[in-house]
């Protein structure tokens, strides 16, 4: 059974930008609709899987006491970030719940039946939905290794990993860029004994080698190993631990975190029947001169970093309205500007 709805703006997926062009646009009177596959993750990626909790997971973890029990102060620590993200996730929904013009559609998946025509789906029900404009705003999700035992049940990626059960002794993590890092410092003060396995000459390739060098010790203090030069060539899993295959010596581990980057989250929404052409892991092309989508009709705004952005505007004469209404589509750059800027204090 299916019905249809009308609208003029659809977004899909409920990021930080996704909210905040919604919220916008509602209160300007615009009819939109806002999609969203997933009910924990309404107000996005930052405060349900990533930024928020992770930064929770990671202050408790430093206030761990040597004579606290791994597993159970883990688990403690879990709790305090679930009830975190539950509040902010709560506050996030209200946001949208409270503009009337703002139709919420939790729990269905979206796929493109047209250039401007998406059809919803959430069980047996279905939704045809016509837009003056599309907004694709699914995000991204972990890259999945490709090799042999990556789909192993010790093998987790950044997400899967905050709810482990039963806590990992030994915990083993491909990668060495941020995510991996920030996952090998937090377990390791958690009271995993922890290897991590990158390919790389160096952990953090893409920054300046003191930047590198310096974590490099800090992790090193913490009681982490690292290796470095060595590619993961496949993970067994004999039922009770796994053991990592490397070019060098395996790494024997209870659990495995890939960390290995992230891929645009298109997978499912059928973009070429928008006429919208993909890359090679699901991006969305984009022209770099004028930031159209290449056989679509979308713009996209690209937030900068809050501190440039707010120098920027000092040398522009860009005042501190524009700012405040403008739409930005990073968490911090919303925060700061969308939001603070909108309850000025004397």
């Amino acid at each position: 059974m299916s019905e249809s709805l009308q609208t003029e703006v659809l977004v899909i997926g409920w990021g930080k930008a996704g909210k905040t062009l919604a919220g916008v646009l509602g209160r300007q009177g615009r009819s939109v609709t806002v999609v969203e596959q997933s009910a924990q993750m309404i107000g996005g990626t930052c405060i349900n899987i990533a930024c928020v909790p992770t930064k929770a997971l990671v202050h408790q973890s430093q206030a761990r006491r040597a004579g606290d029990d791994p597993s159970a102060y883990f688990r403690g620590a879990v709790h305090s970030r679930d009830t975190l993200t539950a509040t902010l996730n709560a506050v996030n929904r209200s946001m949208l719940e409270e503009v009337d013009q703002v139709r919420l559609v939790v729990g269905a998946r979206a796929e493109f039946t047209g250039p401007r025509q998406v059809r919803v789906t959430g069980g047996a029900q279905a939704l045809d939905i016509t837009a003056d404009a599309v907004v694709i705003n699914t995000g991204s999700v972990p890259r999945v290794l490709d090799v042999p035992g990556a789909d192993g049940p010790r093998i987790y990626d950044s997400t899967t990993l905050q709810h482990i059960e039963p806590f990992p002794p030994r915990l083993a993590i491909v990668g060495g860029g941020p995510v991996a890092l920030e996952f090998a410092g937090m377990f390791a003060q958690f009271g995993s004994q922890v290897t991590l396995i990158t390919r790389g000459q160096r952990i953090l390739t893409g920054e300046d080698d003191d930047v590198a060098e310096s974590v490099h010790q800090a992790l090193a203090a913490a009681g982490v190993q690292i290796r470095t030069g060595v590619d993961v060539l496949g993970m067994d899993d004999d039922g009770t631990h796994v053991d990592v295959r490397t070019s060098r010596e395996p790494v024997a581990a209870d659990a495995v975190l890939v960390a290995a980057g992230r891929v645009p989250a298109t997978e499912g929404l059928a973009l070429e029947r928008a006429g919208i052409d993909d890359g090679p892991e699901g991006e969305v092309v984009v022209d770099a001169g004028s930031d159209e989508v290449l056989g679509g009709a979308l713009h996209t705004v690209d937030a900068q970093e809050l501190v440039n952005l707010i120098a920027l505007a000092m040398r522009t004469g860009t005042t501190a309205s524009q700012l405040r209404d403008g739409i930005w589509t990073h968490p911090s750059t919303t925060e700061a500007l969308n939001e603070v800027l909108a309850s000025p204090r004397d």
